[in-house]
C-alpha cells in the first residue's frame, strides 16, 4: 500500500506521541509505587519503634516494680529474722588449780565455782548483707552462717585455797570467768546450736513468704 509522504510524517509523529505519553504514564506509576513502598516502610518502621518503646517502657515499669517487691520483702524477712534466734542454758563445776613447784615445797591455790550460762545464736543481719531474689512466684533468700551472739555467764565461788605467799587474785578469777565462758561456748557449738539457729530463721521465713503465695528457697554460705 501507498502512503503520501505527509501521511508517514503524521503516522510518526502520532507514534511519537503515543510512546511518550506511554513513557510518562509509566513514570508517573513508578514514582507512586515508590511513593507507597516508602509510606509502607515507614509504617513498618513507626509500629516497630512503638514495640520497642512500648516493650522499653513495660521493663522499666517491670523492673522498677520487682525491685520494689524485694524491697519490701527484704524488710519482712530482716524483721522475722531478728526474732528466729535460739538460746541454750548451761550449769557446770568448774575447778581452777595453779601451781608452783620449789625443790624443798610447793606453793598451791585453787577456786572451786558453780556456773551458768545462757548462750544465744541467730543471723547477724546487720554486719552481713541478706539478699532476696524474686522470680514470678518464687523467692530466693541468702542468708549468712548463723553465729553466737552471745554467752551470758556467771561464777558463783564455793570454795578457795591458797597460801600466804600465794593468794588468789582478782585475776585469778576473771581468769576461770573466761575459762567457763569459753567452756559453755564449746558445749553450745557441740550441741548444735548454729544449725538449729539457721533451720528456725530458714523456718520461719519459709512459713511467712508462703503465706503470701511464695514459693521459697533458703541458703545459707
Amino acid at each position: 500500500m501507498f502512503y503520501p509522504k505527509k501521511s508517514i510524517h503524521e503516522i510518526l509523529a502520532a507514534t511519537t506521541e503515543v510512546s511518550t505519553a506511554a513513557e510518562i504514564s509509566y513514570q508517573i506509576e513508578d514514582a507512586w509505587r515508590k511513593r507507597l513502598w516508602i509510606l509502607l516502610a515507614a509504617i513498618v518502621a513507626f509500629f516497630i519503634l512503638l514495640a520497642v518503646v512500648t516493650a522499653s517502657i513495660s521493663y522499666v515499669v517491670l523492673a522498677k516494680e520487682k525491685t520494689r517487691q524485694e524491697a519490701s520483702l527484704l524488710t519482712s524477712v530482716k524483721a522475722i529474722s531478728k526474732l528466729a534466734t535460739v538460746q541454750h542454758h548451761y550449769m557446770d563445776v568448774f575447778e581452777w588449780n595453779d601451781q608452783k613447784d620449789f625443790i624443798l615445797f610447793q606453793l598451791k591455790k585453787s577456786l572451786l565455782a558453780t556456773g551458768t550460762a545462757s548462750i544465744l545464736a541467730g543471723v547477724n543481719l546487720e554486719e552481713s548483707q541478706v539478699q532476696v531474689e524474686k522470680e514470678g512466684g518464687r523467692v530466693f533468700v541468702t542468708f549468712p552462717r548463723a553465729e553466737i551472739f552471745s554467752v551470758d555467764s556467771e561464777l558463783r565461788f564455793s570454795g578457795e585455797s591458797d597460801m600466804i605467799f600465794r593468794r588468789i587474785s582478782l585475776e585469778d578469777r576473771n581468769r576461770l570467768m573466761e575459762e567457763s565462758k569459753e567452756t559453755f561456748r564449746q558445749k553450745a557449738l557441740e550441741a548444735g546450736i548454729i544449725s538449729q539457729a539457721e533451720e528456725r530463721a530458714a523456718s520461719q521465713i519459709t512459713s511467712y513468704l508462703e503465706g503470701l503465695g511464695y514459693q521459697a528457697e533458703i541458703k545459707f554460705q
